[in-house]
């Protein structure tokens, strides 16, 4: 809407003015109902959404009246004009006389005004779109949100982010340091949601699933492999005793035969007196020996244990 409509109750009168809204403010306001109801001296109340009537004094409650007048999506604000009877204004008090050797001003009737001045800040509200004047609301989570002193106790933002309080303006470079903290802070949320999202610990569990899977195939196919690897030894093992079996029954039927074959001609060739005494079962030893054993002591010692037994003899040596 380019215009507001306001309806003014002074007594029993009403009247309806249309003010535009780009150029509205309080003084303006005044000015048109001086012009309207022909006095001078009163005072503005508007009705809210319980018709309580609430004083109207500056350009900030005029704003919030046009705002709460918005949001019930009305056309009219209504306001009710009361005429104010003369002030009486009281007898000046007069001035302490001031020493001539004191040189610092003495005034008992004029107080000292410290608060700071409505500066702009040169931001526009997040809610009502006007300019900020005076107090500033600043999200110190969202970047870009600010409020005025009007709209900060009715805005719905989110409750659990703290606002900054500044009256007055502040330099660029401490603008640019507040919004770089916000978004660091928005940052740490988002990943902190993320963190604690559905999405998330839906894929952490598929993860943990999977590496309890891969675990278990893997010590499956571990355990298999060692059973493998025992058949497999006890196999080999069961192979080569076998072969040497095979190995010692031969190398036995060799020595009979051998021994068979020795015996006519040692008993046609008797030992000569004088000769060295022979070893008694050297035909065995050179047997055994021809066999590539090398070690002619232990080869005798088995010889003798075992009573020339060849067979005995090979299967200690082996």
């Amino acid at each position: 809407m380019s215009s507001v409509i306001v309806k003014l109750r002074y007594h029993d009168e009403i009247r309806r003015l249309s003010l535009p809204r780009s150029t509205l403010s309080f003084q303006h306001l005044i000015n048109e109902i001086k012009n309207t109801l022909l006095i001078s001296k009163f005072s503005v109340k508007y009705l809210d959404e319980e018709n309580d009537q609430i004083s109207l004094s500056s350009d900030i409650e005029l704003r919030e009246a046009v705002r709460q007048v918005d949001e019930r999506k009305e056309q009219v604000i209504k306001l009710v004009v009361n005429e104010e009877s003369p002030i009486v204004e009281p007898p000046p008090t007069p001035k302490l006389p001031v020493p001539v050797e004191s040189s610092i001003p003495v005034s008992l009737t004029e107080p000292v005004d410290h608060s700071p001045p409505h500066q702009s800040h040169k931001i526009v509200c997040s809610s009502c779109n006007i300019e900020i004047i005076g107090t500033r609301w600043k999200c110190s989570v969202c970047p870009n949100l600010n409020l005025c002193e009007l709209c900060e106790p009715w805005d719905k933002h989110n409750v659990n982010h703290p606002f900054l309080r500044m009256k007055l303006p502040i330099s660029p470079g401490l603008e640019t340091a507040y919004s770089t903290f916000a978004n660091v802070h928005t940052f740490g949320q988002q990943i902190n949601h993320f963190l604690v999202s559905p999405h998330f610990m839906e894929v952490s569990n598929t993860l943990k699933q999977i590496s309890d899977e891969t675990f278990e195939t893997v010590k499956i196919v571990t355990d298999q492999l060692i059973s493998q690897t025992k058949e497999f030894n006890k196999e080999f093992r069961t192979v080569i005793k076998n072969e040497a079996d095979n190995v010692y029954a031969l190398c036995s039927n060799l020595n009979n035969e051998i021994s068979k074959t020795l015996s006519p001609i040692k008993s046609n060739n008797p030992r000569p007196e004088n000769s060295q005494p022979v070893f008694e079962y050297a035909q065995q030893l050179k047997s055994i020996t021809d066999m590539g054993f090398t070690n002619e002591a232990r080869i005798r010692s088995l010889l003798l244990q075992f009573k020339g037994d060849v067979n005995q003899c090979i299967h200690s040596l082996i």
